[in-house]
């Protein structure tokens, strides 16, 4: 039986916990201790009052003793920092949640196990920390409360920090492990240097993005209230706008949505409209909000740590994004040396046009190398839709794929957008290229309409524009239309006109229709996942589909497990428990999207392992794109690093998977 040291630190700082812990524990107090070994009585260090424990001092001398701890980050940072102990092995009872689409809260898992209110986490701690570990409000008489200051209030903070002790073991003891495997555990041990290594950031460019945002949202805005004589007063007074250019112009703008302005700006309209357009599109963007975020949660040597959050992504196991969150950085509107010379004219305090819409594009190049360094940044082409055509062995689309990748033919984007829109592939520009992604990433999960329209948002595309550009068969018009009117009998509209309505959902129709075994896919995969609730368990495409207790685990083709709690067929649906929506359904078509995203990212831990190896030192990744921070010589090139990548594990076998991208001292969005 193993020998386990269950603890928790409960601290002080002025620093708030939302620019993360590493910013936190610059100016932190160690406030309590509590801890337990093994089975033994949950004891206290009240480190306000006495010196460490004689018991406590042992059991963190004990080489290889397991520490369990929930968040262990920010325990580890603590202690390392505050104490100068460093200690591996460390368990982490929040990361096994994340491992099996669990709730991360503390106070969640004990809802979801229910716990005995014994032991089940004080619903009132989080009063407690808010009096004793963070200063107190200004109009307050007391800045900072204490053992002294608060003396009954402090005795149950202690009961607190121990029941939170209690709950942990108790959690420990009942979370399922089939995905504590050693592979696994070393993947988290290396997301804990990433995060450790941190990401460089250029303050100064921060500090004038900043102000020089707020500085023009003032002109903007001001500027606004004169020339709508005070109708209109800010920018982000949408709907005011749109009756102020109606009423003003005789001009009708359905929204105030970002592709809506793009495409009205591009039209013959008056210059009084074109400028309120334009200052409706500097002032919304809340995007720049990043640049503070940046600035608040940077250290001292301008380095932003703990941008990770390891299987983040509960249900596929992929990173999210903390803290400044890179992986929502969104998308720039103008070209990458536009960018690059705008970000000159800021730092030189020359930018003068458009200076919330380029600081918005110009986010991605805050990040930076540190000196002497560079980023050498690779990202596999087209993972998701590459591992959804290997998984479901559509042979037509995967020879296309390895075509293009010995340089014949075209990219599937290309593809996609010429055979949905039966045009030549050589005709296909490259706006209408990015048609094609939301194309292919909306149909290949069974998604429809709904799910188009998302993907659209996401790319500043123009549903309607899109809409006229079709020609469709009759048959499939026919079909199309038949879906608009049958909505409509359920009492479920479709958002749209017939006309827009019809040509997206023929599109998606053309788009199954080229790809039947993706067709076939999403109905296996729901047939054996049904199959498996019911106690047939099945192989479908190297995946295997079983139940453990009441848990949907889906086996996949690299070892780890999906798993859906409490999983059951009823009314011939697949019903799970989901911790943010509580009964939730699915069917072939998510299925097949968390399984193959699921496998995008086990394809990326893979190379991020291959790529350590050589000496490319990851400090963050973006969905399937690694970002390295290496020295700047020649040694370290992009070209090595996507020679190393273009090796992959044995289990992919047959998946046709190259990487590309730049080096480079500032982090940016290839063109």
């Amino acid at each position: 039986m193993s020998n386990y040291l269950y603890l928790d630190t409960e601290t002080f700082s002025p620093i708030p916990i939302d620019y993360g812990c590493y910013k936190y524990v610059e100016k932190a107090e160690l406030l309590l201790f509590p801890y337990a070994y093994n089975e033994n009585p949950v004891k206290i260090w009240d480190c306000t009052a006495t010196p460490m424990p004689k018991d406590l001092k042992y059991y963190l001398s004990i080489p290889d003793l397991p520490w369990v701890a929930h968040n262990s980050q920010f325990d580890r940072v603590i202690l390392e920092k505050l104490l100068g102990i460093y200690h591996r092995p460390w368990i982490d009872t929040m990361v096994i949640a994340y491992q099996h689409a669990l709730p991360a809260k503390l106070a969640q898992l004990c809802e979801v196990y229910k716990l005995s209110q014994h032991l089940s986490k004080n619903k009132t701690g989080q009063q407690l920390i808010d009096l004793f570990c963070k200063p107190q409000g200004k109009n307050r008489k007391i800045k900072r409360c204490t053992r002294e200051t608060h003396p009954a209030e402090w005795r149950d903070f202690i009961d607190y920090a121990k029941s939170d002790i209690a709950s942990m073991r108790e959690i420990f003891k009942r979370l399922p492990k089939w995905n504590c495997t050693k592979e696994e555990y070393r993947v988290w041990q290396l997301d804990q240097k990433i995060n450790e290594r941190g990401i460089q950031i250029d303050y100064d460019l921060c500090v004038k993005a900043e102000k020089a945002v707020e500085d023009a949202k003032e002109y903007y805005n001001k500027r606004l209230s004169k020339i709508t004589n005070t109708v209109v007063t800010k920018g982000t007074q949408g709907a005011r706008i749109i009756r102020y250019i109606k009423d003003t112009y005789d001009i009708k703008i359905p929204n105030m949505q970002a592709p809506t302005i793009i495409d009205y700006l591009k039209k013959d309209i008056p210059d009084g409209v074109k400028e309120l357009l334009k200052i409706r599109q500097n002032t919304s963007k809340s995007s720049t909000a990043k640049y503070i975020k940046m600035i608040n949660s940077v250290n001292s040597d301008n380095r932003i740590r703990g941008t990770l959050q390891y299987c983040g992504a509960s249900k596929t196991g992929r990173w999210a994004g903390r803290n400044i969150q890179p992986q929502n950085f969104p998308r720039p509107e103008f070209k990458e040396k536009e960018i690059e010379k705008a970000i000159d004219l800021l730092k030189r305090g020359e930018l003068k046009e458009d200076v919330p819409l380029y600081c918005s594009s110009m986010l991605r190049g805050a990040i930076i190398s540190a000196k002497g360094k560079k980023l050498v940044v690779p990202d596999y082409a087209s993972i998701e839709g590459r591992v959804l055509m290997w998984l479901a062995q559509e042979k037509e689309a995967l020879k296309k794929y390895i075509n293009f990748d010995k340089g014949i033919g075209f990219d599937a984007y290309v593809n996609t957008y010429a055979d949905t829109f039966k045009i030549n592939p050589k005709d296909v520009t490259k706006d209408q290229r990015q048609i094609g992604k939301p194309l292919s990433l909306a149909f290949g999960y069974q998604g429809g309409v709904g799910a188009f329209l998302t993907f659209a948002k996401s790319y500043n595309i123009n549903v309607q524009k899109v809409a006229s550009m079709v020609s469709l068969p009759p048959d499939i018009i026919e079909q199309a239309e038949w879906l608009y009117h049958k909505l409509k009998e359920w009492g479920k509209p479709a958002p749209l006109d017939i006309h827009t309505f019809t040509a997206i959902d023929g599109m998606k129709r053309l788009w199954r229709n080229d790809h039947p075994h993706v067709v076939q896919y999403w109905k296996d995969v729901e047939e054996a996942a049904k199959n498996a609730i019911l106690g047939y368990p099945s192989y479908v495409n190297n995946c295997y589909f079983d139940m453990k207790k009441r848990w949907l685990r889906i086996r996949l083709p690299s070892g780890r497990y999906l798993q859906y709690p409490n999983a059951k067929v009823i009314d011939d649906k697949i019903q799970y428990w989901h911790y943010k929506y509580g009964v939730d359904h699915t069917y072939g078509g998510p299925l097949v999207e968390n399984i193959t995203q699921a496998g995008a990212r086990d394809i990326l831990v893979f190379g991020i392992f291959e790529a350590e190896k050589y000496g490319y030192e990851l400090v963050f990744t973006v969905h399937d794109e690694l970002v390295t921070e290496v020295p700047d010589t020649k040694e370290y090139s992009l070209q090595h690093l996507l020679t190393i990548l273009n090796l992959l594990p044995d289990w992919a076998y047959g998946l046709p998977l190259p990487a590309d991208g730049f080096e480079g001292c500032r982090y940016k969005k290839e063109d």
